[in-house]
């Protein structure tokens, strides 16, 4: 039967349901009438008339209130608030007209409220009927229960856990078994949704899984119903479900009426990294964002980079008058820029090979293209890298970033944003105290020229180039060990694109920029995440077979890590901001006549060569700066 009824389009079922509900309207007038009136009032031609009459407003009626667009398998609620209106409707304008032409002649008062009930009930009983059906049918073909059927949790108890078990139920193709449902609270113990019941709460998941293994059944996923599930929630599910060895998986999208019977929008998908991070994304203004790029001459530095080359997909789509890409890695430029050529072919990019230290081919960029704002992401980040290459991090971060900072102020830019990190807080490294010598450097520049010095101060970055995800995935796919320096060591995480969403955001405050110089922004990054907390969420998320474990190393930190990262210093004063996703901090700096001393010396050192005095000059810039 369901086979037959799925060779039907949709366009068939829905004339079908017009036909249908032209038939009920026809049988509830004249039942009605002939019950109030006698079989005698079918002889009459005036009778005949005032069926045809109702059945056409009838029609009209069911039309304007969409009772004909709804799919009968998941007749609901709505659809009987539908047919109230419709039936209410429909008795109101044909007594109206009945009255007009024929001043209610022959129209018998108690038919029409009886007409207006048999109307409702008639269309109600079709649905309700087929969905009945369609729920308990012995003729459909979906899969039957067998030995290798998986069989999956739902979490949590609510409506979308309710359209979650019609939707599979419905569904011919449905490939799993729902032994019961896991819901937040103990109070909900025992009760049930759709015949499934209450199991228990997230921390009984291993006693479940383990009862019903001695039962004969096997529980293999848990299914996440909600979409919009608090991120702390799914990754406190998350490590409860890797405890049981089960598979943790999302409902894309939220169930509703709207689903046509050959969707497979209800299918659940494996859970992104992103998704047990422990926080939301933080949403942005649009418009802000908008106002300040679109129809500017926008620079962005380290444009191939992981940050850099999602300023520049974000700003493109913007519609900024001129994007300039300005990158000292060959191939990286060219990847963005063909990216960028092919998602934004309205925007004029234009691409420079170039260094940021190179003042020459700063001057000949500035000149000829004249940014009126500037994204500085470029920077040596990798920690042992720039510990073992000193000099050259400090020539990038500091010299560099001060050159360009330099050239913005010359030339006029509006606006100039620093990209910098949480390795500045009390920093350990080389990496972490130059950034922080930079973040100085562009304050001193912002209480000192004309144009906005901005500094957006966050932690790690998923799937960055030389993050630790990148190689834990490495080592995922080579069968492990994967390799974590301690225990103990934790970090804020944020994906890629929302850290560059809240840079532009932050970037576009212009009242907040006019009253605040020489403030550094640093952005919401919720809880940090224990490092080998991480790891063992990816081998989760990798969905290996029970049989094949990945070992987890512990090897120890390398030169120039901290054991724990900070958004900020016991110095450093947090201002509170209106706009969510950010906050506000005054850090100590150093006096714009010594600090331009400090950074000649810091030069000369450079250039000579002499480590050691480049990092005494450093630390005279950055004086909380502890090597360890």
């Amino acid at each position: 039967m369901d086979t037959v009824l799925k060779s039907f389009n949709p366009i068939s079922l829905r004339k079908a349901a017009i036909v249908h509900d032209a038939i009920v309207l026809l049988v509830a007038y004249i039942s009605a009438n002939t019950l109030m009136s006698g079989l005698f009032i079918l002889a009459s031609r005036q009778y005949f008339y005032q069926s045809i009459l109702f059945l056409c407003v009838g029609i009209a009626s069911n039309y304007f209130f969409g009772l004909n667009r709804g799919v009968w398998r998941y007749a609901s609620l709505h659809d009987l608030v539908a047919i109230i209106k419709a039936a209410t409707v429909t008795i109101v304008v044909f007594t109206l007209l009945i009255f007009m032409f024929t001043r209610g002649e022959q129209l018998s008062r108690a038919g029409l409220v009886l007409t207006w009930f048999l109307t409702m009930f008639f269309l109600s009983a079709g649905r309700i009927a087929y969905r009945i059906f369609r729920e308990i049918s012995p003729f459909g073909s979906r899969k039957s229960l067998n030995g290798n059927t998986p069989y999956v949790l739902l979490y949590p108890m609510s409506d979308s856990t309710d359209q979650y078990i019609r939707a599979v139920r419905h569904h011919e193709g449905n490939d799993h078994s729902i032994v019961g449902i896991i819901s937040e609270t103990a109070d909900n113990a025992l009760r049930e949704i759709q015949g499934k019941r209450v199991l228990g709460t997230p921390d009984s998941i291993s006693e479940i899984v383990a009862n019903a293994q001695s039962s004969g059944v096997t529980i293999s996923a848990l299914v996440i119903t909600n979409p919009d599930t608090h991120s702390d929630r799914v990754a406190n599910i998350f490590d409860r479900c890797r405890e049981a060895d089960l598979k943790v998986l999302r409902v894309p999208s939220v169930l509703g009426n709207s689903i046509d019977i050959d969707d497979n929008s209800y299918r659940p998908a494996p859970i992104r990294l992103q998704d047990i991070l422990g926080r939301p994304e933080n949403k942005i203004d649009a418009k802000s964002i908008a106002d300040l790029i679109n129809n500017q001459l926008v620079l962005v530095t380290g444009a191939g980079g992981s940050i850099g080359s999602e300023l520049c997909r974000q700003i493109a789509s913007f519609g900024p008058r001129h994007l300039i890409l300005y990158e000292n890695n060959e191939h990286n430029l060219y990847q963005i820029e063909m990216e960028l050529a092919k998602a934004f072919p309205n925007v004029r990019v234009s691409s420079f090979i170039g260094d940021v230290k190179d003042d020459k081919r700063l001057e000949v960029l500035f000149e000829t293209n004249k940014p009126t704002l500037v994204f500085h992401s470029a920077a040596l980040k990798h920690v042992p890298l720039v510990e073992a290459n000193r000099l050259e991090g400090i020539k990038t971060n500091v010299l560099g970033t001060a050159a360009l900072a330099d050239m913005s102020a010359a030339h006029g830019v509006r606006m100039f944003v620093l990209i910098s990190t949480d390795k500045a807080v009390n920093p350990a490294n080389i990496m972490g105290a130059s950034k922080r010598a930079a973040e100085t450097y562009c304050q001193m520049k912002d209480v000192t020229s004309q144009t906005h010095f901005v500094a957006v101060r966050f932690g790690n970055v998923l799937g960055s180039s030389g993050s630790v995800v990148p190689l834990f995935q490495k080592q995922i796919d080579e069968g492990g060990p994967v390799t974590v320096t301690h225990p103990d060591m934790t970090r804020f995480f944020m994906t890629i694109p929302e850290a560059s969403r809240l840079v532009l955001q932050a970037s576009a405050q212009d009242e907040l920029w006019a009253h605040q110089r020489g403030k550094i922004l640093v952005l919401d990054m919720g809880h940090p995440v224990k490092i080998i907390d991480l790891a063992k969420r990816m081998i989760q998320l990798a969905g290996l077979p029970r049989d094949k474990k990945i070992d987890i190393s512990i090897v120890g930190l390398r030169a120039g890590e901290k054991l724990n990262e900070e958004l900020y210093s016991e110095r450093e004063h947090v201002e509170h901001v209106e706009t969510h996703g950010y906050s506000m901090i005054s850090p100590e700096t150093v006096k714009p006549d010594q600090l331009k001393q400090l950074m000649a010396e810091l030069k000369y050192h450079c250039d000579c060569s002499n480590e050691a005095a480049a990092i005494d000059t450093l630390r005279k810039i950055v004086p909380n700066y502890v090597p360890e």
